[in-house]
This record gives C-alpha cells, sequence and structure tokens, in this order.
C-alpha cells in the first residue's frame, strides 16, 4: 500500500470514528455542541483531504501543504498564547474542561 492510499484510509477511519462518536454520544451535547463539532470535523476532514490531494500531486502541492501547515501552527499558537482574548471575544472559545474524574462521572 503506498503512502496516498494510507493517508486516505487514515482519513476515512477518522471521519467514521467521529460520526460513531457523534452518533453514541449525542444524548451528552447539546445541539449547539453537535452542529458546531459536525462543522470543525467537517472543514477539518476537507483540509486533511485537500493537504493530501495537495502533496501528492505536485512539487508546488507540497511548497502549498508546506505553508498551510505553518499557518495553522502560527494560528494554533497565536490562540493559545491570547487565549484569554480569544475567550472574551469571539465565544465560541468560551468552553469550560471539566476538572476531575469525579464531575464527569
Amino acid at each position: 500500500m503506498n503512502t496516498q492510499k494510507l493517508m486516505y484510509l487514515f482519513g476515512l477511519f477518522s471521519v467514521v470514528s467521529v460520526i460513531i462518536h457523534f452518533v453514541v454520544s449525542a444524548p451528552h451535547y447539546t445541539e449547539e455542541e453537535l452542529i458546531s463539532g459536525s462543522v470543525f470535523f467537517s472543514i477539518a476532514a476537507f483540509i486533511f483531504y485537500l493537504f493530501v490531494y495537495l502533496y501528492f500531486r505536485s512539487v508546488i502541492g507540497k511548497k502549498i501543504v508546506m505553508w498551510g501547515v505553518i499557518i495553522i501552527t502560527i494560528a494554533l499558537l497565536a490562540i493559545l498564547i491570547n487565549y484569554d482574548y480569544f475567550e472574551k471575544n469571539y465565544p465560541i472559545f468560551a468552553f469550560q474542561a471539566q476538572s476531575n474524574i469525579v464531575d464527569i462521572i
């Protein structure tokens, strides 16, 4: 099996596992959380498949993927460093993490 097929198989496995997770765990989430999670994962899966396609398409595609990954990394680091700013100004970043296992159960 070549690397491209393996990457597409990994993406398919991810999509199927997330769909199963949302179906099984739906009662634990609000409708808004299910929609935002589905939209986020759909966009992430699209970007993943686009990057795999571009990477194996040409040398220019490899450069596009490299710069795309760099831009995504910089954006995630900016969010991590300025989390308080994003939490106040963009409600999508305002979430509460469970603090211990007793709260989850």
